[in-house]
């Protein structure tokens, strides 16, 4: 009896330990070299960039952003664009711009509107 629960929880710990790595970020800017320039998921009011990227090529020219924001019982559409890219790229930047403070989803789907990256981010107000 003790053998089905012992591997339970070696199952359960090495999943915890599998964090999937993020594919969508937000950061200030970009470099001239082409890094990424403090990086997070809080910002003030404004433009920032955010950056896509996969382990595979995208395989499409363009790619769909949906921006949500986060209301209490229904994520509520706020924008949606299209970001053209190269099919053999995996990597984009793209600007965004939070004008509202709030919380928001922001999606990015490819082919066949598979969802490739998504991330929230949280806008305060600083002034």
């Amino acid at each position: 009896m003790k053998q089905p629960i012992a591997i339970a929880l070696l199952v359960a710990l090495a999943l915890a330990g599998c964090k999937k790595a993020e594919t969508l970020s937000f950061c200030e800017g970009m470099s001239p070299e082409g890094k990424t320039v403090n990086c997070g998921t809080e910002f003030s009011q404004g433009d920032l960039s955010a950056v896509i990227t996969s382990k595979e090529p995208f395989g499409v020219s363009t790619l769909r952003v949906t921006v949500l924001e986060k209301k209490k019982f229904k994520d509520e559409a706020v924008k949606s664009f299209d970001v053209e890219v190269k099919a053999d790229e995996s990597m984009k930047a793209f600007d965004l711009s939070f004008y509202n403070d709030g919380e928001y989803r922001v999606t990015v789907s490819g082919k066949e509107n598979s969802v490739i990256g998504e991330n929230e981010i949280r806008i305060i107000d600083t002034y």
